[in-house]
């Protein structure tokens, strides 16, 4: 029977970080309309989420699926190349560094080097694909700044959800 929650506990997580993700970009074009690839990454609550509470593979499939079902499916294929990129990379930085440090460095820490990350990712490959030259770094400067601030309330919200559910989930 605990296989049977962890498994629909992991697709409610998908779910809502579809949801989140589609949220993410409704209310990132009203917050940042200057700023076109600028999101706040509300989906990454539920990524870090579940690199705290599940091992590699579980939370590594709830990256896949949420980077397929948002990226590819609703913004296409450019997006899911770069989405998926930074998504994938960034995941990566996060669970090592969950992983290696988590006695010296909270949610916090941790969504900030993930946002960075992704965002840093995100230009190199627009920037490859495009062949975009120095624009790129100005523009990613701002960029960089926006996904700061976000990331910090992520890993707030994030310390928030462990405290909450530390002692209710058992699989």
């Amino acid at each position: 029977m605990g296989n049977i929650k962890k498994i629909v506990f992991i697709s409610i997580l998908v779910s809502l970080a579809v949801i989140l993700s589609l949220f993410d970009k409704m209310i990132t074009a009203l917050a940042f309309p200057a700023i076109p690839m600028a999101k706040i990454g509300l989906a990454n609550t539920v990524i870090l989420l579940g690199i705290i509470i599940f091992d590699f593979k579980d939370s590594l499939t709830i990256v896949i699926l949420k980077s397929i079902i948002a990226n590819l499916l609703f913004n296409g294929l450019t997006s899911f190349i770069i989405g998926g990129t930074a998504s994938f990379i960034s995941y990566f930085v996060m669970f090592g560094m969950y992983k290696l440090i988590k006695r010296n460095i909270s949610a916090i820490g941790i969504s900030v080097a993930g946002g960075f990350t992704h965002t840093i990712i995100q230009l190199f490959v627009v920037a490859n694909i495009y062949s975009l030259g120095e624009i790129t770094l100005y523009y990613g400067a701002l960029l960089v700044f926006v996904s700061l601030i976000a990331s910090t309330i992520i890993g707030l919200i994030v310390n928030k959800l462990v405290n909450y559910y530390k002692n209710r989930l058992e699989f």
